[in-house]
């Protein structure tokens, strides 16, 4: 497959659509709007394209592009899941845009959340560090795991089919870590009374600690616990 890296100092410009009609109760436009981005580095590659990191210049954001080649003998129906997922612990859709090459093959971009480590590499710390992960830490990133496979299951109708620390982002830059889900193609629709299984998509997110929200689903002790470490009344 022959995916044209993004290289080069250069500002892209590009028409993208929003990937929600709706975002925190405000209607998007169905209409392209114009972003630019300097083209940088490739942080992932694999058989389903390749990911991009970049910083959005009208907003300063930092991004993560999943670029995708379109097979023609495939139906691909990531795009429509991911634009109807929407929950705190898995990975945003913020726009999306297609590119067609000098070979005439077409790749769906999907500009996504940028989460910038996985569960697997926090693992990994307390592995060479020889000491076990606090259960706080774990109980925390379990509880955002399971909301999300609530809202994957009870809402969305799609269950999670590769559940793994190297699917599961945190950003170790929040005051406490935080999961969410990555979202690529291993999530199948559930269609009770229907054998037909599609496979869609992938990873899930573990977000930010909604300390007041989430804080009420602790005992006690952990609670005082929690409050402590974060600083919270």
């Amino acid at each position: 497959m022959n995916i044209e890296k993004l290289t080069g100092p250069e500002i892209v410009k590009k028409q993208v659509y929003y990937g929600h009609e709706v975002v925190n109760g405000a209607a998007k436009s169905s209409e392209p709007i114009t972003i630019s981005f300097p083209a940088t580095e490739v942080v992932g590659h694999g058989s389903f394209g390749v990911v991009f990191t970049t910083v959005i210049q009208e907003t300063n954001e930092k991004v993560a592009i999943k670029k995708v080649l379109q097979d023609k003998r495939f139906k691909n129906r990531e795009l429509e899941i991911m634009k109807m997922l929407q929950h705190r612990n898995i990975i945003d859709l913020k726009y999306y845009f297609y590119e067609i090459d000098e070979r005439e093959d077409v790749f769906l971009n999907l500009i996504l959340d940028y989460m910038p480590q996985s569960l697997y590499q926090r693992l990994r710390h307390f592995v060479h560090q020889r000491t076990p992960m606090p259960r706080l830490e774990i109980k925390i990133y379990m509880y955002q795991l399971f909301k999300a496979l609530n809202y994957l299951h009870h809402t969305a109708n799609v269950c999670h089919r590769d559940i793994k620390p190297q699917n599961l982002l945190y950003d170790p830059t929040q005051r406490y870590h935080s999961l969410q889900c990555l979202c690529t193609p291993y999530f199948d629709e559930i269609r009770f009374g229907d054998g037909k299984i599609r496979e869609i998509i992938k990873d899930l997110k573990l977000l930010e600690f909604d300390e007041q929200m989430e804080l009420a689903h602790l005992g006690p002790d952990e609670r005082g616990a929690v409050k402590q470490k974060l600083h919270i009344q």
